[in-house]
């Protein structure tokens, strides 16, 4: 704890806007015109200066030219950044027309996580021996136990300790000092402001995460200061992380014009109420499917059927495997009613696989699980939503409407005429979503769209599912309202199950943590709700 005490501390503001003044002079080309911002300088300064970064910084900020910038203070020979696989097109594109303005380096690798995470690409960083990794949207490398991609970049961060790494993201956490402190040790080794031992890491993780109840704050104490109850720890554990050379969090979220949520009460048919009740009384989907998980399986159909249509599974399985399936969820449903130490069908398998629990019908599910793999088509029951969102797009001149679910937003395309972008931010015609004007009304896939995306031609946004995610949330939001946007963004979100409301609750419970523990300030926290 001593040599978290002993770091030094700085407020990364004092002096940005001369040091903006001085490396823009120094970066820019000869014709270029652009001037860093505060930030950007203070950052692309700091990885100079530690040999690595740890930016937590807000969406729109301009993390792009940070990463474009970075490789030649650096001089780095072999930088790799590595970016979402639906931003490697923009993130080339983008970097050919800031070269015109900035010394922006051609050996730059710009690589996606899901190629690296691919089993024919697992040498891929050994074979390039990179000697800067930047993780562009680092909250891609959150889970190291359970993302092959993430594994691969510790175990080369491990092997190769004179690699410099940089992290950048707007949402780097949900809930938990885990989803990041590697990533800050890998950005500052010795030099980051949390414990390197892992069992002292879980004991601040006890007293700082979302859902932690406190505990001994003893070594706390020790690294941060007198701290009496929560409040004050994440208080306490904020100032020192915001304030470490090395780290770079922009706390304002911007601010230049408002921001409104508004949610919108489209009650499910009365004719759907037994399908419904179904689902929440006996975790079974419309068709009788049975479901295992409440906090995941049924919650999923419960969001499809608030949209008045449910995934279904076709062609039916064999039904030895269809009973095998049934009798293990009916065992994992009687087991989280009776228990008060499990909460997830994961809990109640690995209890199987140890012997803490009667593995029989476990282990008869494990063996014919793979026989079968089910293929899902989407049935309707209702368009009360589709037409819902019909009126909003037609009542406006020019809105994203955002969809999570494919089957919503091609139903919806197809009725209306609206191009609807997946993958690469693409349409059916081959169109660039930043390509569009703000005054058409658009359909945009929340996975394909809500990273790296620039949509401020928009100020108007529906959220059609509501996600639980304060992540999700801020990365779609800050899409809109972000910096350069001129006319104040108004988002809607559409209520149609009791579902979004806890959805929306608990991604508000997320953003109080991240800013009270980053002091970020979140957009579900700024905004003003009607």
């Amino acid at each position: 704890m001593s040599r978290i005490a002993a770091l030094p501390r700085r407020d990364w503001r004092d002096g940005a806007e001369p040091l903006a003044d001085l490396l823009s002079e120094s970066l820019r080309t000869p014709v270029g015109t652009m001037r860093l911002r505060p930030v950007q300088a203070v950052a692309i300064a700091e990885a100079c200066e530690h040999g690595g970064l740890f930016g937590h910084i807000r969406v729109g900020a301009g993390k792009t030219l940070i990463s474009a910038l970075i490789p030649k203070v650096l001089d780095a020979q072999r930088p790799l950044l590595l970016v979402p696989a639906s931003l490697v097109p923009k993130t080339l594109r983008d970097f050919d027309l800031l070269r015109l303005h900035w010394q922006i380096p051609h050996t730059i690798r710009v690589s996606s996580y899901s190629r690296l995470g691919l089993a024919q690409h697992a040498e891929m960083l050994n074979a390039y021996r990179p000697d800067l990794i930047i993780a562009d949207e680092g909250h891609k490398l959150k889970r190291v136990r359970e993302s092959a991609v993430a594994r691969r970049v510790a175990r080369y961060m491990h092997e190769n300790p004179n690699c410099r790494f940089v992290c950048l993201s707007g949402t780097l956490t949900k809930g938990s000092l885990r989803d990041y402190a590697h990533l800050l040790i890998w950005a500052l080794r010795g030099n980051a402001p949390i414990p390197l031992e892992t069992d002292v890491l879980n004991e601040w993780c006890e007293i700082l995460d979302a859902w932690a109840e406190g505990a001994n704050y003893d070594n706390l104490t020790a690294a941060l200061g007198p701290v009496a109850n929560q409040t004050d720890a994440r208080k306490a554990y904020a100032q020192r992380l915001t304030q470490t050379p090395g780290v770079v969090i922009s706390r304002e979220s911007f601010r230049d014009v408002s921001l409104t949520i508004q949610r919108h009460r489209i009650p499910i048919p009365a004719a759907m109420d037994p399908y419904v009740s179904k689902l929440r009384d006996e975790w079974l989907a419309p068709d009788d499917w049975p479901l295992a998980d409440a906090a995941f399986e049924v919650w999923r159909v419960a969001r499809e059927l608030g949209l008045g249509f449910c995934y279904i599974c076709d062609p039916r399985p064999p039904s030895d495997w269809f009973d095998a399936r049934r009798n293990w969820c009916r065992f994992v449903r009687q087991t989280l009613a009776a228990s008060r130490h499990f909460d997830s069908e994961f809990q109640v398998a690995a209890a199987c696989s140890d012997g803490r629990l009667d593995p029989t019908l476990w282990q008869e599910w494990k063996e014919i699980e793979p026989t079968f793999t089910p293929e899902t088509t989407a049935i309707w029951y209702s368009t009360h939503a589709i037409d819902w969102a019909l009126s909003w797009g037609r009542q406006r001149n020019g809105g994203v409407i955002w969809v999570e679910h494919t089957a919503f937003g091609r139903l919806l395309s197809d009725l209306s005429g609206w191009p609807f972008f997946e993958g690469e931010g693409l349409d059916s015609e081959g169109r660039y979503i930043e390509d569009m004007q703000g005054d058409a009304t658009i359909i945009a896939s929340v996975h394909a769209n809500r990273e790296g995306m620039n949509l401020q031609a928009w100020h108007a946004m529906l959220v059609v599912c509501p996600h639980n995610s304060n992540v999700q949330n801020e990365q779609m939001i800050g899409r809109l309202h972000r910096d350069g946007q001129a006319h104040p963004v108004h988002v809607d979100m559409m209520i149609t199950i009791e579902e979004n409301d806890k959805s929306i609750e608990n991604a508000v419970r997320e953003a109080e943590y991240t800013y009270e523990s980053t002091e970020l300030e979140q957009k579900l926290l700024i905004a003003t709700w009607i």
